[in-house]
């Protein structure tokens, strides 16, 4: 069929970046844009949260965290080496620190 070897996603959960302030994002926030690929990476010597994963941009600028409530599933899919997406799906600059930056999460199925 046409759509043999495509990817398939699959949404995971949407959540506003942690702790965004605390970083560089508020300074580039303005440069952000909707459906932008975020890369994502596991903080496995963080010792407040055993399934922290960091966001950053494609340029290596950190914006924060996946929240707390919703990281241990995309932190074990990315220990069993899954596919997973992190996209920017609304940027607000004007909007409180907590609320500037909302992503989507999405798991590939082949």
């Amino acid at each position: 069929s046409a759509d043999a070897g495509k990817k398939k996603e699959i949404l995971l959960t949407e959540f506003y970046i942690a702790g965004f302030k605390y970083y560089d994002g508020v300074k580039i926030v303005n440069q952000l844009k909707s459906g932008e690929e975020l890369i994502l990476r596991q903080e496995k010597s963080n010792e407040y949260d055993v399934f922290a994963i960091e966001i950053y941009t494609k340029n290596g600028i950190k914006l924060g965290y996946i929240p707390e409530y919703a990281n241990e599933i995309p932190f074990n899919l990315l220990d069993g080496k899954v596919e997973i997406k992190c996209r920017i799906k609304d940027v607000q600059p004007s909007a409180d620190t907590w609320e500037m930056v909302y992503c989507s999460l999405q798991q590939l199925i082949y």
